[in-house]
């Protein structure tokens, strides 16, 4: 009950630590296991929306301090007895490969940009930060056709359903 509560919340350091705590079962961690890019996704837009122009952050650092991923890369358990650059390497490129999903631009230096700067043209003067528009991340299916990843809320959902 407590991981739902999180999960609703938003609070994505919560979520994740009741997930590998030891009063967390196998079946629960396993059935909240679907939640995970959900809450991530929703991290990543709460950062991306309070970010100022021209905000940037490492990779390593979104995928340890935001996204929540560990060495194994999924964030609910612990991590293996692996080399711990290895571990960041591939916590680096799950959260690139994120926001890239949801249209953030990364540098080759694995660099995320959370909002482009007034110099880059993204932006004309005088318009509303709304204008970068943050998007829903994006997978491909067994045809190769592009699809959105489902959402938590939507014009499907009614008030009382949230």
């Amino acid at each position: 009950m407590r991981i739902k509560i999180a999960y609703e919340a938003g609070n994505v350091v919560e979520f994740f630590r009741l997930t590998r705590s030891k009063r967390c079962t196998y079946l629960q961690a396993c059935c909240t296991f679907k939640y995970f890019e959900k809450i991530r996704v929703r991290a990543l837009e709460a950062l991306v929306s309070s970010s100022a122009k021209g905000a940037t952050m490492k990779a390593a650092t979104l995928a340890r301090d935001v996204l929540r991923f560990t060495a194994n890369g999924d964030g609910g358990g612990g991590g293996g007895g692996g080399d711990d650059d290895d571990d960041d390497a591939s916590a680096s490129a799950a959260a690139i490969d994120l926001a890239r999903r949801c249209g953030l631009e990364v540098s080759e230096d694995g660099v995320v940009r959370l909002k482009p700067d007034a110099s880059g043209g993204a932006l004309a003067a005088g318009e509303e930060k709304r204008a970068f528009a943050f998007r829903a991340p994006t997978t491909t299916d067994d045809g190769g056709r592009v699809r959105r990843v489902p959402s938590r809320t939507g014009p499907h959902t009614t008030a009382s359903a949230r």
